[in-house]
């Protein structure tokens, strides 16, 4: 019998052993999968953006290599004119009808003679203003080199136009081949990036057209325009060195951000043409899917460890008595039974082989029908193109949220988890749990909406309470501490005619006094609220705007034409608490001298701004001062909201919106 038991549990824990062993042998090879799938994935995004690229630096290229052939055909025209009629006109473009000629570029053209000074251009200048071009670099080559070239020049800022422009030039001979002057057309550096408007542009994507030397032709970094910036000490040149056209990965030499870049150098000209690409927006999409990747692996990585566990537990109990086993498979049915979630088996191919009665009470199926064939029935999806339901094979197992279809035509959204087990026959079933989150959401929603309701009464009930006792304690001071001080100067009153060293101290004391009971009916007026309930809310601010304009050095403007007043209690007093917090915010901190208010109201709504003329703020700092927090605390009480609008030395206008609370 010890034989028995103990050849059983070794034969038990083998059994356990080995589906460990499987377990993370399972693991492992979904997430060595997974991981060369994302492996893959990441290179083949980003040899889709290399190829983008080199597809937008051939683009470039050839927009400016006939850019410039344009830019050349123009000035050997008008160089062959000039040379032979000494004048030229833009009439000769008839010369490239039924080409893809740029005639603009004919406007863009001057002739300059032997001293460096312009004799004819096609573009307006000021015709008595000096201007000199011997001491321009094109000047200087052509005037020491007699071979006929095209000279390009970096971009420098025109004399003539006053804007900066690459200049385009060839020399000028006479008829016993020497130098007599210089033909150049100027172009904006802007033109040879313009082709790049009609592709989609990301905030760090960069075109540019590049010197030798390093220096830009021209540069587009997203929206922005550029030139002349220096990036020799870019990787882009030793990888020149080794060929003409390529790709490479660095940091860009302006921004220093990652960036994928493919480039081309121009046969005919010495010009480099690059288009890249930042590694955060190449890999941006696969990065998200390489989130969601990840969690759906750990998801099912975690269903094969609970799967795993359960098959071990299973092992153990197989132990036991063949009673036990009846017991945990009746145990085990009425939770399938009893279950309020619906739970479906259903093997590989989707054929259903068994539902639980909560399954039949979410999918609608009566006692009557026929149960469902197949668990695509259930999961149904509509064909966008053709508007009519098709039928899908359902995946092998489904987690997360899902839209599922009812047998009476209508559906719901439920969450569902499913893991699968080999049965008896070693066949694969799949168990799905259905839970059916409609209501959930229903009472989501209910609960945001009660939730706000109860802030928006408790911030009232808050404010009540503040008003309250700022009212208690104006009260206070008032009846009772002015009261006081009001007796003991009448006491020093008396002192001061029988004392004859109080005679010169005395008198302070009742200054100083006087100023206390002053200083306390100030605070007092200030903590109690206005008397809204006999003065209206326009009265009320009006006197709080007489006390303001005669003790600052401050002039405040009040329009409420088209203010009718007939507004609830609590909402006047909102509206007054915020034009007094405003105002001392404006006196503390804005070091104004005028300041205007006005109050508006239509059919549902009221607008209160206030408009000041101080120093301004940034608004996207974090507030330190709880000034502004009170105001919109207190329009949020009566589902209001506020806008402030200021800058730096730019005043500050703040507005408050009070829908109408009948």
């Amino acid at each position: 019998m010890k034989l028995h038991r103990r050849s059983i549990s070794m034969t038990v824990k083998t059994a356990i052993i080995i589906v460990a062993i499987f377990c993370f042998g399972l693991i492992g090879l979904l997430w060595n999968k997974e991981l060369q799938q994302m492996e893959s994935d990441r290179e083949a995004t980003i040899s889709r953006a290399i190829q983008r690229n080199s597809n937008l630096a051939l683009a470039l290229e050839n927009y400016t290599i006939r850019t410039i052939e344009n830019a050349d055909m123009a000035l050997q025209l008008v160089r062959w004119e000039y040379e032979k009629n000494k004048t030229f006109s833009s009439y000769q473009d008839v010369f490239f009808k039924g080409t893809s000629f740029d005639r603009n570029l004919l406007n863009a053209i001057g002739i300059i003679d032997t001293g460096g000074k312009i004799i004819s251009s096609s573009y307006a200048y000021h015709s008595d203003t000096i201007l000199n071009f011997a001491d321009r670099g094109y000047f200087t080559y052509h005037l020491n080199h007699s071979e006929d070239i095209l000279y390009i020049s970096k971009p420098t800022l025109s004399k003539s136009i006053g804007k900066t422009v690459i200049t385009f030039s060839r020399r000028l001979n006479n008829k016993e081949g020497n130098f007599e002057g210089v033909v150049v057309l100027r172009i904006l550096p802007s033109t040879f990036t313009s082709f790049y408007e009609g592709a989609v542009i990301n905030p760090h994507d960069i075109v540019s057209l590049i010197a030798p030397d390093g220096i830009t032709y021209a540069r587009q970094t997203g929206p922005v325009s550029g030139y002349g910036e220096d990036i020799s000490k870019s990787p882009l040149f030793n990888h020149l060195a080794q060929k003409p056209a390529g790709s490479y990965f660095a940091k860009d030499a302006i921004q220093g951000i990652p960036t994928y870049f493919s480039y081309r150098k121009l046969k005919q000209y010495p010009i480099i043409a690059t288009v890249g690409t930042s590694e955060n927006d190449v890999l941006e999409f696969y990065r998200q899917r390489e989130q969601r990747e990840i969690i759906n692996s750990s998801i099912v990585s975690c269903l094969i460890v609970l799967f795993s566990s359960l098959v071990c537990i299973g092992i153990l109990y197989r132990r036991r008595n063949l009673r036990a086993l009846k017991v945990n498979e009746e145990k085990y049915r009425l939770i399938f039974e009893n279950s309020r979630d619906a739970i479906i088996l259903y093997s590989t191919d989707g054929e259903i082989l068994a539902l639980n009665p909560s399954a039949y009470h979410v999918f609608k199926i009566a006692p009557h029908e026929k149960d469902p064939l197949n668990f695509a029935e259930l999961t149904l999806q509509e064909n966008t193109s053709a508007g009519a339901i098709e039928n899908t094979s359902p995946p092998m197992e489904l987690n997360g949220e899902n839209k599922f279809y009812c047998r009476d035509g209508s559906w719901f959204y439920g969450e569902v988890a499913s893991s699968s087990y080999h049965n008896a026959k070693n066949n694969e079933v799949i168990v799905a749990v259905i839970r059916d989150t409609t209501e959930r959401k229903k009472l989501e929603e209910n609960l945001s909406i009660e939730k706000k309701t109860r802030q928006q009464m408790i911030t009232k009930q808050v404010i009540q309470a503040q008003e309250r006792e700022r009212e208690a304690i104006g009260r206070e001071l008032h009846d009772n501490v002015g009261q006081i001080l009001s007796t003991v100067k009448l006491y020093l009153d008396i002192v001061t005619k029988n004392t004859d060293a109080g005679k010169q101290l005395l008198p302070k004391s009742v200054e100083l006094l006087i100023g206390s009971i002053q200083e306390i009916r100030n605070l007092s007026h200030e903590l109690s609220a206005p008397t809204l309930g006999t003065k209206s809310l326009v009265d009320s601010i009006n006197d709080l705007l007489q006390n303001v304009n005669s003790s600052a050095d401050i002039h405040v403007q009040f329009s409420h034409d088209e203010f009718a007043d007939k507004i609830e209690m609590e909402q006047k007093l909102s509206i007054y608490r915020v034009v007094q917090e405003q105002l001392n915010n404006i006196l503390k901190h804005a070091q104004a001298t005028s300041a205007h208010i006005s109050l508006e109201q239509t059919d549902g709504q009221i607008k209160l701004t206030i408009k000041d003329n101080g120093k301004g703020f940034d608004p996207h700092l974090k507030r330190t001062g709880i000034g502004l927090n009170n105001i919109e605390a207190r329009a949020k009480a009566f589902s209001g909201y506020i806008d402030i609008i200021t800058a730096p030395e730019k005043g500050c206008t703040l507005e408050v919106y009070f829908p109408i609370v009948k």
